[in-house]
């Protein structure tokens, strides 16, 4: 069982949500069980930030039920295109592999996680917390995941039939999400 795609990591900006927060933040990430498996899953991804106007970058491997680890010496910037791939090595591991196609940084981690339900592949764009608090949505512009794919012990699944799932904050619905046969096109609105 596994999941992969790549993006372009897409510079933050301040969303008009009329906060006065001075970060907003937003993780592009791919992910095996990361939202509705009760007892384990992973993703792994780039976390953004704006602060003061500073955008900052980094790569991070969630293994739930534990928290997210920043995974330090890999560098990020706005404009590189970066690849994740998630792979099942049994019911409660994961091998992460992230690549920065523009640099050529890579990285390889197997992740413990708790027991995968083995049900569902992921291609996430969330908002994403720090220091223990969870600032505002960074406006991502559009994150095109391409190259996505996903399959299990009988073959590739077929994506177009995925289930969709927009970002909405205080009723206000914030993204727009289109699934192409090897394509995951998400814009904030």
């Amino acid at each position: 069982t596994n999941v992969s795609a790549s993006f372009t990591v897409s510079p933050p900006s301040v969303s008009g949500d009329g906060s006065s927060a001075s970060i907003f933040g937003v993780a592009t990430m791919v992910g095996i069980d990361a939202l509705f498996c009760p007892t384990g899953g992973a993703a792994a991804g780039i976390e953004s930030f704006i602060q003061n106007g500073v955008p900052s970058f980094a790569a991070f491997i969630t293994a739930f039920p534990d928290s997210s680890v920043v995974i330090p010496g890999f560098n990020a910037s706005a404009g590189d295109n970066i690849t994740v791939s998630i792979a099942v090595t049994n019911t409660t591991s994961v091998t992460v592999v992230i690549t920065n196609e523009s640099t050529g940084d890579i990285i390889t981690e197997t992740a413990s996680t708790g027991t995968l339900c083995m049900e569902e592949a992921d291609w996430i764009i969330e908002n994403i917390g720090v220091g223990g608090t969870l600032p505002p949505l960074a406006d991502f512009g559009t994150i095109n995941f391409t190259d996505a794919s996903a399959a299990t012990s009988s073959g590739p699944l077929d994506i177009t039939g995925a289930i969709i799932l927009n970002i909405e904050q205080n009723g206000t619905v914030l993204t727009s999400v289109s699934a192409l046969p090897s394509e995951i096109d998400i814009v904030f609105v």
